[in-house]
């Protein structure tokens, strides 16, 4: 039998225990090296290290004060795979960095030009116990180098031969793999007798690698600014992008010790998604995004360095190939109405599309299989007068999609491979409940199993190699509506105060009455509209039943309700009268409706919808009828001035290649200004037209900003808050009361563990 076949624990724990060369520790000035815990500490606090970095400063301290020349140490560390010469010297530049210098300012590791590396701290440690016992077998070894134990290993290393005999090798480094081999051997087949006499392996693992009863959650992180977690395969790492108002960053926390390291630090005007790690988990690939939709692959090392660009326009979904040479992703083309997804090389080069969809189906998630040979990801089909979910996998060469399992008519995020490839894990919406949980898909008979059952939210999912720890991200969001007498800050008061209410919209009725829409059952899927006059304590609804009824707006008049509504299986627009009574549909599109606004007059109703992927505007009678297109533009926030003469919008200029506002004629598409400004969360005309309020992500949307549209000024801020986000707001008819949605929002990282 190979050793390659055996488990790399053992052939670990041999070198640890057996190699009389070798200490169970290293000490040198204030650093430990535990070789047994695979740790590396300084003053007793632990240092993350990759495997690669910890497997190469092992060896260097192994050999502190001798010369290990870089053949060698690419045998030692890498000797099952080709690796260039660069990555140990990306490796040996990591090291240094994390150790530093001595008091004396010399480096721990010495380069040797040309040769290789030099441990050249001094070094103390406690002996290895089984020194002795591996020196009398080295004596007996060397002395019968026929050995009966030889011929067992002789095939696999007269292989190994063959791929090093190029690479010259002093007689000691040759005899000490021999002997560590060998010892290899002995140890293995001792802890087999051990364990078959504690387990039956006569026969094999057979159905769901889970064991779901003893499912273990552990909260990974409480800090509320962990978004996007994503586990690494080897289970010792979390990568995740840190949020600090409006920055991002890109952080790994080491998950024995909580200790975080931050390989990009936090910035403005950026976003990363689409976080994965090589499946030696040495690398993390990242999408990068600067005020711009197309996205830019990059890749860096674990323990920190330069990324390295791979591939422009990347949307999202990426995964790479067991074997870590390809590269897969989605790609959104909205000028062509088309999303499909790529497979690359690995350096980004031949590229190659597999499937390709029209931009309003979608894929939600990308996962190359265990054996290499297909891509599996959830789908969101939409036809005319449906939308629904399923999981599929295709060929990682191109070839015809083939469905798992059933489809659903409710989201399905994410789709991830068991390492045995007898299923996947979902990230699904309970159809009843309204809540992302998380499921087991048998493959590849489509049959389907809950994981959790309970009131959280899970977004997201990553796995370790071995499948027994999932990792998903955990939302909590708490919205709450507020009124300011005056525009006064100071005094605000806060009118509603129950939990995951996940208010949409605020509008007012009257100057002393607003409505809004509240989420019945905490899921953002049963939003019905309620009524409340200021100074009374209870609300009272508007809309009830199934459903969500959400995004009111109130006609200038003040005697009709508009909202959108899918009572009937789509989000479309509906009135009612002011007491809820006489309520009817006004739209039937194949669209779904975003929001919408009343016209200065209450006879139309301008709304935002999604065609081919974009944000398009549009406007219809109150009384229905066909509905007319304003514009063209992917529209992201606008706003109706009060005299309906004018349309104030958020787009990307594609040119600057930032979000920019502007101001058109309303039915003249024609820019008459261009403001600086990408409003965060909403958009609105000031009462008397002369200004544009709006939120902005560099105060974390935290507060209403104006901006003068007769003045060459900088927007001024209106609120002074120094806490909590501003949703949505609105002013009252009168314009003397703002009211707002002001929220908090908390990203952390949990873990699923399942027990063998």
């Amino acid at each position: 039998m190979s050793l390659e076949n055996y488990p790399s624990f053992l052939l670990n724990l041999s070198e640890c225990e057996m190699d009389g060369e070798k200490q169970h520790f290293y000490r040198f000035k204030s650093f430990r090296l535990d070789v047994e815990e695979h740790q590396l500490l300084r003053d007793g606090v632990a240092i993350p290290l990759t495997p690669k970095a910890f497997d190469v400063l092992a060896v260097l301290v192994e050999r502190g004060g001798h010369l290990v020349e870089k053949d060698e140490l690419l045998r030692l560390v890498w000797s099952n795979s080709f690796v260039e010469e660069a990555n140990v010297a990306r490796i040996v530049h990591t090291l240094r960095k994390v150790l530093g210098e001595d008091e004396n300012g010399n480096k721990f590791i010495e380069t040797v030009p040309k040769r290789g590396y030099r441990f050249v701290a001094d070094i103390s440690g406690k002996e290895n116990e089984f020194a002795d016992f591996f020196d009398a077998q080295s004596e007996t070894i060397d002395a019968n180098p026929k050995s009966e134990i030889e011929p067992a290993i002789e095939n696999d290393f007269a292989a190994e031969a063959d791929r090093t005999k190029d690479f010259p090798v002093e007689e000691k480094t040759e005899k000490r793999i021999w002997l560590r081999a060998i010892s290899a051997v002995a140890l293995i087949g001792f802890i087999m007798v051990i364990a078959g006499s504690l387990f039956d392996f006569s026969g094999t693992k057979s159905g769901n690698a889970l064991n779901f009863e003893q499912m273990r959650q552990t909260r990974l992180t409480q800090s509320g600014d962990v978004y996007a977690p994503t586990i690494s395969p080897d289970g010792q790492y979390l990568a995740f992008l840190k949020i600090g108002g409006a920055k991002r960053g890109l952080h790994l926390r080491q998950i024995a010790t909580g200790q975080v390291l931050e390989l990009l630090p936090l910035r403005p005007d950026v976003d990363f998604w689409a976080l994965k790690f090589s499946p030696d988990s040495n690398y993390l690939y990242y999408v990068e995004n600067k005020q711009n939709d197309l996205g830019i692959l990059y890749r860096i090392p674990s323990f920190g360095g330069q990324p390295q660009k791979i591939v422009d326009f990347v949307s999202g979904g990426v995964t790479v190939a067991p074997d870590g040479t390809r590269l897969a992703f989605k790609r959104i083309n909205k000028k062509e109405g088309v999303t499909s997804i790529i497979v690359v090389n690995n350096d980004g080069s031949d590229e190659l599309t597999i499937a390709a969809t029209d931009t309003d189906s979608d894929y939600w998630s990308l996962d190359w299989s265990p054996d290499g040979g297909t891509l599996a990801y959830a789908v969101k089909h939409h036809e005319p007068n449906n939308t629904f979910w399923y999981v599929a996998e295709i060929p990682a060469d191109s070839g015809v999609e083939s469905r798992i399992g059933e489809p659903h008519n409710s989201r399905i995020t994410t789709a991830r491979w068991l390492p045995d490839k007898k299923g996947l894990i979902l990230n699904a919406i309970d159809a009843k409940t309204k809540l992302s949980q998380i499921y087991y898909l048998s493959y590849p008979d489509g049959a389907e199993r809950r994981i959790t059952n309970d009131l959280n939210d899970y977004y997201g999912l990553s796995m370790t190699a071995d499948g027994n720890s999932i990792v998903s991200q955990r939302i909590e969001q708490d919205r709450q509506i507020w009124i300011l007498p005056d525009g006064d800050t100071q005094q605000a008061k806060q009118l509603t105060f129950k939990k995951e209410q996940h208010f949409e919209a605020v509008s007012w009725l009257t100057d002393d009455t607003l409505i809004f829409d509240v989420d019945e059952n905490g899921t953002y899927q049963n939003h019905n509209i309620w009524r409340l006059k200021i100074g009374e304590s209870e609300p009272q609804p508007l809309t009830t039943g199934a459903g969500n009824n959400t995004l009111p707006v109130v006609s200038p008049d003040g005697n009709t309700i508009a909202f959108v509504s899918n009572r009937n299986g789509k989000r479309q627009i509906w009135r009612m009268n002011a007491d809820a009574t006489q309520p009817r549909q006004v739209t039937d599109l194949d669209y779904s409706i975003i929001n919408l606004r009343f016209s200065p007059d209450g006879q139309t109703l301008y709304f935002q919808c999604s065609i081919g992927g974009e944000g398009r505007l549009m406007r219809v009678s109150i009384n229905g009828g066909e509905a007319v297109s304003i514009s063209d533009t992917d529209i992201i926030r606008w706003a109706i001035s009060p005299d309906g003469k004018k349309l104030a919008y958020s787009s990307l200029d594609r040119d600057a290649q930032k979000f920019v506002t502007r101001i058109r004629p309303l039915d003249e598409d024609r820019t008459e200004k261009v403001f600086d400004i990408d409003p965060e969360n909403y958009l609105q005309w000031s009462k008397d037209g002369q200004a544009l309020d709006f939120t902005l992500a560099a105060d974390d949307s935290k507060n209403v900003w104006r901006q003068s549209l007769s003045e060459e000024t900088e927007p001024r801020q209106i609120t002074n808050f120094d806490k909590e986000k501003i949703f949505r707001f609105a002013a009252s008819p009168d314009g003397k009361t703002l009211a707002c949605i002001r929220y908090t929002v908390t990203f952390d990282a949990v873990m699923l563990s399942f027990d063998e």
